[in-house]
């Protein structure tokens, strides 16, 4: 059972100064290990899509935060690295997640 848990919209000051600031949290909350690879976090407007990378796994009770911006991916954090952007409108925006088959497995509004 995959949950959207947080998402950070809208961090202090220009959000592109620290695009980093500006995250989502996905939480795995079931009792099995789910491989990720492939699938998709996209926003309401779908202009915006990252694919999870080959190989992540998100183990049972574990909680993997998206920043916008770049870094070096762990089994916590992985980066969309979108360093000049912005990808959720501070006004509100929907965060999906999406199988690899396009299916939406979970969504979230705020």
């Amino acid at each position: 059972l995959l949950a959207i848990t947080e998402i950070n919209a809208d961090p202090p000051g220009d959000d592109t100064a620290d695009p980093n600031g500006e995250y989502v949290d996905i939480t795995n909350r079931g009792d099995e290990t789910i491989d990720l690879s492939g699938w998709i976090v996209r926003d309401d407007s779908a202009s915006h899509r990252f694919t999870i990378p080959d190989g992540f796994e998100l183990g049972p009770g574990a909680t993997v935060r998206l920043h916008t911006g770049c870094g070096t991916p762990t089994s916590t954090a992985l980066y969309w690295c979108m360093p000049a952007s912005t990808v959720w409108n501070n006004d509100g925006d929907t965060v999906f997640i999406q199988d690899p088959n396009g299916n939406i497995i979970t969504s979230r509004g705020y």
